[in-house]
């Protein structure tokens, strides 16, 4: 008979982990999108137009960031 190796159960965390950190990290760039078009559609007209068009730079700069932070082999494979 073969030896069948059973996963452990830290590595099905860790599959659960990368797999809920990956639609986390979509989810949140979802939002991102949405909270910066609207705000800048919906501010356009005031005062406040450049104070909110540079936090949502500011937002899109720290989401590549933390995108580009994210080791590659983490992308490549969520076992």
């Amino acid at each position: 008979m073969r030896n069948r190796s059973r996963r452990s159960p830290e590595i099905i965390m860790k599959q659960w982990w990368k797999i809920v950190g990956v639609i986390a990290f979509g989810a949140i760039g979802i939002c991102e999108l949405l909270l910066w078009a609207f705000s800048i559609t919906d501010w356009e007209d005031t005062p406040w137009y450049n104070c909110i068009n540079n936090l949502g730079v500011a937002l899109w700069l720290n989401y590549f960031i933390a995108l580009a932070m994210v080791q590659p082999s983490a992308i490549a494979g969520i076992a």
